[in-house]
């Protein structure tokens, strides 16, 4: 090794030339900072105090240096050299230099350096080198280093000879000009050794004297140095890279031109890469509006000029890129259109643009190819057909549409259904031109989307695992899994921040490996592992292994049957399935606590205690009602009030009273809890209550929107304790006329608190129980203003449904729970005169309430809207009802009202309430001044104004609604809330309350699916039920189990039957069922793994309409003759006859095993 750095050295000396004329250089670097004309550059600076000689001084010698430099660019000769480098420069404003070294032994070439001899002279004689100014060298060829610093430079000549690393840097680029670095090595003798910068100081005893030669060991030592420096940079850099934010957009998806590029554009000449014109936008100091500037190949960045003319600041040019749209170097296909300009949208919008629209996007639970955005400004929903248009936008997203073509769409929609019937599915598709929708459209951007959003299901290492049988590729390009693990594993290594993307090794899911078990694959090679969502409407979703669980791979087994949460980290625009990270393990399923988190992580409900600063703005315990703040309210406390709730209810948000003030005349107090007195706005409180939006009612707990000191206590109307109060009274005549109203603070004391039971007791005139407390006043005082509210609200309610109201109710469980926390017993809700009574004084509150602020604030009030139901839903029903001899008027909510009273059957009534729920849209919030008068009133209610008022302990919006009666009340002229946040706040509240009541609904089947199960196991009985049929279809027919309000649907294949025969005259189906065999879920599930099962024969009696024939997919026979009778049963076919409102006997089977838990209902076999 010492004589290899010997050899180099010598080599060194024998090869040095003369420095040359300092006009090229072959690497990139820094511009040097410009000065004016003048001012001395700061290297320049630096490096003539570091050589100052302590002989004459400092300014005439920078003076004889500045003559020397313009002399010695004069003298110049031509020689010849063994080994030289030469220059070559290419095209451009630029001149770029490319060295190369050439052969001994071949022609020289001739380069052109200084003539010392004739320097001196022109010097007027000899010169110390002491006395030479600043020269500066050619830096290091290999170094990637862009950092300028001052001051002279050390050679680097002897680097470049061991290791001339030329082909690097063949781009690179010098400019021609004074003072710039040479492209040639220095001359030995010439060569300084540098230890360190030199620190400006008056007494320096050794400043470095120029010229000093370096002797061997030194310049090797220098060599080693160097060599250690440059790799302590390439660890520094990758470590900075490293912690780099993921979301740094440093590529767009769409490659921009290079700065040859655009030299080779601006000259004149083609280049082969066509480059897709692209929008960009200008950013600006100011706050003007953006405008789009649309820029191609030929790029050229605006300069503008300072009052300095020697600077220039260049104008940012920046293009909009979504960081989900950032490629960072992979060269993947693009899957998904990229994100427009959010702002853009907006400002479409604003002008009326008839094509763009926003919206809350849906997907179809049963088909999650099928997407819907609903929006106000279309009385119809905008179809978003396929994952590529819906354009990585998730459930409940507010999403900007793009309207296009439903032509088009309708008919990829149309192919779609066609290849799923061609396979078979289970799923009842038919191709009918009236479902055609009115709009169709694709996203184009995510205005919305609900913040720390996280989901739930199962992880396992195989795709092949984790892959469904529902999964929605739309188009056959797309179906290829090997493509999808490459792409997914390029962007694993991207998120590892890797600056190149490789191929690797993919021996785990490579096609070859996708159909193997997991215990096949090589653990070692396995980058990625697979989440697949309990909500199939969720994308599945690879999790890089560094992001997914630590015993992952070690122990796959744990992971088979547990639940986690996963949230996504982003959905890259090259990616059919988005990147997740490992968030917490929830619990075996079949685990009612586990799969209760489950449902509330789907859900958005977060179940988390309060901070310390929200509970810091709680008052002290023990609290009382200060004099000041009585003084300041009406005094209620002598007053008979009391409170009418649920038997287990804790929060006891209104109380309501009666005072007969004249034989006809009474007074009616409605008294909420004054819950924005200790909420105030703008507090901790006050922004974690917004966060929660609402309290969320589980079978077994309450997730409070508020702490318990405030919902149970504090706030709560409990009996014979003082409690503030905000209260709306009336003066009404015997039938609940009104007649004047006043709002107002109030300090109340209830005495009794009373449950529905209660009070239906003394409404069927059994009096109260005795069990219940009385305190203060008499029970048949209370007894008395019992029925004086009875009778009213049943006037009240007479005359509200008179004039136009509707009310469908849904099916309600209540459950009783053991010491462990299972159902033990199940009952359906139901509604009584004594809800009723409550119902109609709430009502009527909310509705003086919405009256009084939308009179004082008209832009700024927040109220409560129910649109009209979907069109084309309501169509079908009364399409479906008309098929069953019963006639609709759908012009209004009375109407529809009306004729549902006139059916006199009591099970085709609830039927067909049943069916009419599906068609209503769920209520939401607005503010007044972002919506059209047209779109204030309640549907249902058939009111023009509505809002929430009553529930402020469990309810955000009625906090807001509370704030702003009392902005009114004082006479203030705005309500501390502007338009924007108002609609803001509905918009939240809208998401919370969806999510609340989706948590509900879902916990209530969880409840049941163990009742279920824990009923067949304990009795070691079948669950068998009473149904009725809601719907005959062509091969499937639908049913309700009142008992427990299931709503199940029965496929043909999924029985044990030989044909079936459809009717489409009488709305039946007949069944011919196999001998001796039962359907049940081991029977269907046997027939779903075989594949040589014989599928039942479907057919069709004929009809005389032809285009129901056309649409026909099954075969058309006559009559047959067991069913020309009305026989529900045929003993000798075993046949049996199900119509519309027929009755049959079910069974009832759960799988826990599954999350979550699976509810099948098969129809017994009467002829077993």
């Amino acid at each position: 090794m010492e004589e290899f750095k010997k050899d180099v050295l010598n080599n060194q000396q024998e090869n040095s030339v003369p420095l040359q004329e300092p006009k090229k250089r072959n690497h990139k670097r820094k511009p040097r900072t410009k000065v004016a004309k003048g001012q001395e550059r700061p290297e320049e600076k630096d490096a003539t105090e570091m050589n100052t000689s302590q002989q004459g001084d400092e300014k005439s010698e920078a003076n004889a240096d500045e003559k020397g430099k313009k002399k010695r660019s004069h003298y110049k000769k031509k020689v010849n050299k063994k080994a030289v480098i030469s220059s070559t420069t290419v095209a451009g404003n630029e001149t770029e230099s490319v060295p190369e070294i050439s052969v001994v032994g071949k022609q020289s070439e001739e380069i052109e350096v200084f003539d010392y001899e004739e320097l001196e002279e022109a010097l007027g004689g000899p010169v110390e080198l002491d006395k030479l100014p600043s020269v500066f060298f050619a830096p290091d060829l290999t170094t990637k280093s862009k950092k300028k610093r001052p001051g002279m430079e050390k050679s680097r000549s002897v680097e470049n000879e061991i290791k001339p690393d030329f082909e690097s840097k063949k781009n690179s680029t010098a400019a021609q000009g004074k003072g710039r670095y040479s492209a040639v090595p220095p001359p030995k003798d010439l060569t300084v050794e540098r230890k360190g910068k030199s620190k400006k100081s008056g007494n320096q005893s050794k400043p470095k004297i120029f010229g000093k030669v370096q002797n061997q060991e030194e310049r090797l030592k220098n060599v080693e140095e160097d060599q250690h420096r440059k790799s302590e940079k390439q660890h520094k850099k990758k470590i900075r890279k490293d912690t780099e934010n993921e979301f740094k957009i440093s590529t767009p998806s769409v490659k921009l031109p290079t700065k040859k590029d655009k030299k080779s554009f601006a000259s004149g000449k083609e280049t082969n890469q066509k480059y897709k014109q692209i929008t960009f936008v200008k950013e600006t100091t100011d706050k003007a509006q953006h405008k789009p500037v649309s820029l191609d190949g030929n790029i050229k960045l605006k300069s503008s000029s300072s009052a300095d003319k020697s600077t220039k600041q260049e104008s940012v040019v920046k293009e909009y890129c979504h960081p989900y749209d950032v490629l960072n170097g992979r060269k993947n296909r693009i899957r998904f259109d990229r994100y427009l300009d959010p702002k853009i949208c907006e400002k479409k919008i604003k002008e009326n643009d008839s094509k763009m629209y926003i919206g809350t996007l849906r997907i179809n639970k049963r088909n999650r190819i099928d997407a819907y955005v609903t929006t106000d400004k279309l009385e119809s929903d905008i179809f978003i057909f396929g994952i590529r248009d819906r354009n990585r936008a998730l459930e409940g997203d507010t999403v900007y549409v793009e309207l296009v073509d439903l032509d088009k769409v309708w008919e990829k929609k149309k192919e779609n259904m066609i290849r799923k019937r061609e396979q078979k599915s289970q799923e009842e598709i038919e191709v009918d031109e009236k479902s055609k929708p009115k709009y169709a459209g694709k996203v184009v951007a995510v205005a919305n989307s609900r913040k720390d959003r996280v989901f739930s299901g199962i992880i396992t290492i195989s795709r092949n695992g984790a892959t469904t049988s529902d999964t929605n590729n739309d188009d056959k390009s797309i179906d290829n899994v090997a493509e999808e693990v490459d792409v997914i594993e390029d962007l694993a290594h991207a998120d590892e921040n890797i600056e190149t993307v490789e191929q690797t090794d993919h021996d785990s899911l490579q096609p070859k490996d996708i159909n193997k078990n997991s215990s096949t694959e090589k653990k070692n090679n396995i980058r990625m592992v697979w989440f697949k969502p309990i909500d199939k409407r969720v994308p599945l979703m690879g999790i890089p292994l560094r992001l997914a669980p630590p015993d992952i791979v070690e122990n796959e087994a744990k992971y088979t049957n547990l639940l986690v949460v996963v949230r996504i980290q982003k959905w890259p625009i090259d990616s059919l399935t988005p990147l997740g990270a490992f968030v917490r393990e929830l619990g075996h399923i079949g685990n009612i606590p586990a799969e209760t988190e489950a449902i509330l992580s789907d859900n958005g409900i977060s179940e988390i205690p309060f901070s310390k600063k929200a509970l810091k703005g709680l008052p002290p315990t023990p609290w009382s009602i200060e004099q000041a703040e009585i003084n300041k309210r009406r005094d209620l406390r002598d007053t008979r009030i009391f409170t009418i709730d649920p038997a287990t209810a804790k929060d006891l948000d209104d109380a309501v009273h009666v005072t007969k003030l004249d034989e006809n005349e009474f007074e009616v107090g409605v008294h909420i809890a004054d819950v924005s007195h200790f909420v105030k706005q703008h507090t901790a409180l006050d922004h974690e209550a917004f966060d929660r939006g609402t309290s969320t009612y589980l079978c077994d707990r309450v997730i409070p929107m508020l702490p318990s000191l405030l919902c149970e206590e504090l706030c709560s109307l409990n009996p014979g304790v003082d409690r503030l109060a905000f209260s709306v009274i009336w003066k009404m005549d015997g039938v609940g006329n009104i007649k004047e109203t006043w709002f107002g603070k109030t300090v109340i004391r209830s005495c009794a608190k009373l449950s529905y039971d209660d009070a239906q007791s003394v409404i069927e005139g059994n009096g109260l129980p005795e069990t219940v407390t009385i305190k203060d006043h008499k029970s048949t005082e209370v007894e008395q203003d019992i029925i004086y509210l009875f009778n009213m609200s049943k006037k009240m309610r007479e005359r509200r449904f008179s004039n136009g109201a509707l009310s469908i109710n849904s099916i309600r469980l209540s459950f009783k729970l053991n010491e462990l926390g299972e159902p033990y017993e199940v009952s359906i809700y139901e509604q009584k005169d004594a809800n009723r009574l409550i119902e109609e004084f709430m009502l009527r509150a909310n509705m003086s309430v919405a009256e009084k602020i939308t009179e004082h604030y008209p832009n700024e009030a927040l109220l409560r809207q129910h649109s009209p139901p979907h069109e084309k839903s309501l169509n079908e029903f009364l399409k479906i009802a008309e098929n069953l001899g019963y006639s609709f008027d759908s012009s209004s909510a009375g109407s529809l009202q009306e004729s549902f009273n006139a059916i006199e059957s009591e099970d085709a009534k609830a039927v067909l309430k049943l069916l009419a729920v599906k068609p209503m849209q769920r209520a939401k919030y607005f503010c007044t001044g972002s919506f059209e008068t047209t779109k204030f009133r309640h549907y249902a209610l058939n009111v023009p104004l509505y809002t929430h008022f009553t529930s402020p302990i469990r309810r955000f919006a009625d906090i807001i609604v509370h704030r702003q009666l009392e902005a009114a009340l004082l006479g203030k002229k705005t309500c501390s809330y502007k338009k924007d946040v108002v609609q803001k706040t509905a918009s939240h509240c809208n998401e919370r309350k969806e999510g609340a009541k989706n948590s509900q609904d879902m916990n209530l089947q969880l409840y049941l699916t163990h009742y279920l199960y824990n009923l067949e196991k304990e009795t070691g009985k079948h669950v068998i039920c009473n149904a009725i049929v809601t719907q005959v279809l062509k091969d499937a027919f639908d049913i309700l189990v009142p008992e427990y309000g299931l709503e199940k649907r029965i496929h043909m294949d999924s029985i044990p039957i030989e044909k079936y025969v459809y009717d489409a005259a009488k709305n039946s189906q007949s069944v011919y069922w196999k001998e001796g065999i039962d359907s049940s879920w081991e029977w269907d599930q046997k027939r779903r793994n075989d594949e040589d099962a014989v599928v039942p024969v479907g057919e069709m009696i004929a009809l005389d309409n032809e285009e129901e024939k056309d649409d026909c997919q099954i075969a058309l026979v006559k009559i047959p003759e067991e069913l020309l009778g009305k026989n529900v049963l045929d003993e000798e076919n075993r046949m049996q006859k199900f119509d519309t409102f027929s009755k049959l006997n079910v069974r009832i089977q759960v799988n826990v095993e599954r999350s979550p838990p699976v509810v099948n209902v098969y129809p017994i076999n009467p002829f077993m």
